[in-house]
């Protein structure tokens, strides 16, 4: 309940569950009764994913049991990071499952603009494009906070919310610790010679993930998980070590990542015929 009454609080409205019915491209406008101007609509990139397509095994328990499920992962993670449970006959095998690569993370493009309002414009995108008018969505950290955005944006497309390990709360504002963490492994990562370490000691080029780990931990970041979790975005492309992940991007717009940007959902207003029943 505690959690309810924060995400009224922060959000302004009630979630998790929509009503029937989708309007992906509706535009979400502040309460005429505020004066403020309409909530400018992002343009969404066209996200990478993995998909998981039904397999018929599982049992209907429920009637909704067949609607889709999509999965976004944490910040510095990937659409790869959840295929082992995706893959499970208990979640694929009466529904198609998706795995999305958030902008500036995995396979997606890179974008300015870090702002969860436009991560939601992603999914819902994401969504309309694959003719999924109502999806379930679990989400992690990051794509939790993306999730949540989705509910409140594109009410209608939501029918469940699963948010794990996150919280409407404004981190940065806190200083919590796992804020700055996150920021701080960040800045390490952009601070790694990766032309320097993409050649030995021979001069020739070679792709040696023992010296990425060896750098990262002279740069601050003594966790060897933490190392091992943030280097999975180091690719060698046959000449050189390259981030696939949007360090310039997510760095410059951290505060966007990690508060709750009350500058875009707290203007936002949602109709009583569309608002999410609380589950």
């Amino acid at each position: 309940m505690m959690l309810v009454q924060q995400m009224r609080r922060v959000f302004g409205c009630d979630v998790l569950r929509s009503q029937k019915g989708v309007s992906l491209h509706r535009l979400i406008r502040h309460s005429s009764s505020t004066g403020s101007s309409p909530v400018s609509a992002p343009s969404a990139v066209d996200l990478a994913f993995l998909h998981f397509p039904a397999t018929g095994t599982g049992s209907a328990t429920n009637a909704d049991n067949d609607t889709p499920v999509v999965f976004v992962h944490g910040l510095m993670g990937s659409a790869v990071n959840y295929r082992t449970l995706c893959r499970k006959p208990a979640l694929s095998g009466p529904r198609d499952v998706f795995s999305i690569d958030l902008r500036n993370h995995g396979a997606s493009p890179h974008d300015p603009d870090v702002s969860l309002h436009a991560m939601a414009a992603d999914i819902a995108a994401f969504a309309q494009a694959r003719g999924l008018s109502r999806v379930h969505i679990v989400g992690h950290s990051l794509g939790g906070r993306a999730a949540m955005a989705t509910a409140i944006l594109f009410p209608e497309l939501v029918h469940r919310l699963i948010v794990v390990d996150i919280a409407p709360a404004d981190y940065a504002a806190a200083g919590n610790e796992v804020s700055k963490s996150s920021f701080a492994v960040l800045k390490a990562m952009s601070r790694m010679d990766l032309v320097t370490l993409s050649s030995g000691a021979d001069g020739k080029t070679g792709g040696n993930r023992k010296a990425l780990d060896e750098a990262l931990a002279r740069e601050g970041i003594q966790d060897p998980f933490v190392r091992g979790f943030a280097l999975q975005n180091c690719l060698f492309d046959g000449q050189q070590w390259r981030w696939r992940v949007g360090l310039d991007e997510l760095i410059a717009g951290y505060v966007r990542v990690s508060c709750v940007c009350p500058s875009v959902l707290s203007l936002i207003h949602i109709s009583e015929p569309t608002r999410p029943r609380l589950i």
